[in-house]
């Protein structure tokens, strides 16, 4: 059932285009394969149609097989720990931790568009700066409001109740307004530090995302800018290590999950 479910959401995430296939048709041509010029010109000819296996290959191997979005094949045995919890009909917890740049948002995005689910982003959950006293930030995971995830958030989904937290905004510096969010049986925190201690016992899944530095610092170039990579490197990625040497999140996870070689462009695989 995972599998056909998807196989459905592959085909519904399909964004080729006509362009996109003229392009590829016409690549095929510096190969020099025989009566492809020929074969090309009529096909274009017809406007293109669906092609299917001819009858002789059918006969001989007996083909079958679908197309998966690359993504789904990356996180497949995830995707498989995930499943009986969307299927359980019970209140369940998955926590995706790991690096940043490592596909954490990602991967909860994904899952969101599979099954039905809230998320919550530990961002959302960044220390005040009321709070943020020396001896609460000398702490390994300090900087997030961890107190305030598991009484607005985790606590009430252990009960089955609705949820209503105050968003935390980090340009502003301070709480946004309350926003309710209606209980689902199935919800997915993600973000760094959502595997700390005083949170994991509430999970039903714990994962942890890494890659490698290089990659890491490659995404997040991409994502932040040279100006916006600076504060990664200066305060948020030594901040991240300290708690991931301090508290060993890795090591406590049901899944490690190394995307290294993930989210590339498939042309360069």
């Amino acid at each position: 059932p995972l599998v056909s479910l998807l196989f459905t959401a592959t085909a519904c995430r399909h964004t080729g285009t006509r362009a996109g296939l003229d392009e590829r048709l016409e690549s095929l041509l510096a190969l020099d394969i025989p009566g492809y010029p020929a074969w090309l010109r009529d096909y274009r000819a017809e406007d293109c149609p669906a092609l299917h296996h001819s009858e002789a290959f059918r006969s001989a191997y007996h083909p079958h097989y679908r197309v998966l979005e690359r993504d789904y094949v990356n996180f497949l045995f995830v995707l498989l720990a995930i499943w009986p919890l969307a299927r359980g009909g019970r209140p369940a917890v998955v926590a995706i931790d790991g690096r940043c740049g490592s596909g954490k948002t990602s991967l909860a995005a994904l899952i969101a568009a599979l099954f039905p689910c809230n998320v919550f982003h530990m961002d959302d959950f960044f220390l005040p700066p009321a709070l943020r006293t020396p001896e609460r930030l000398s702490q390994p995971g300090g900087n997030v409001d961890r107190e305030r995830m598991l009484a607005e958030v985790l606590l009430p989904l252990s009960r089955g109740e609705d949820v209503t937290f105050r968003p935390f905004d980090c340009h502003a510096g301070r709480l946004r307004p309350p926003v309710s969010v209606p209980f689902r049986p199935l919800t997915v925190v993600e973000g760094s530090y959502a595997l700390h201690p005083d949170l994991a016992p509430q999970y039903d899944l714990k994962l942890f995302l890494t890659c490698s530095r290089e990659e890491q610092r490659r995404r997040l170039l991409e994502r932040e800018g040279p100006e916006g990579l600076i504060p990664f490197l200066e305060k948020w990625i030594p901040l991240e290590e300290r708690y991931f040497d301090a508290l060993r999140p890795e090591e406590e996870s049901d899944l490690t999950v190394d995307t290294t070689g993930f989210f590339q462009d498939p042309e360069s695989l």
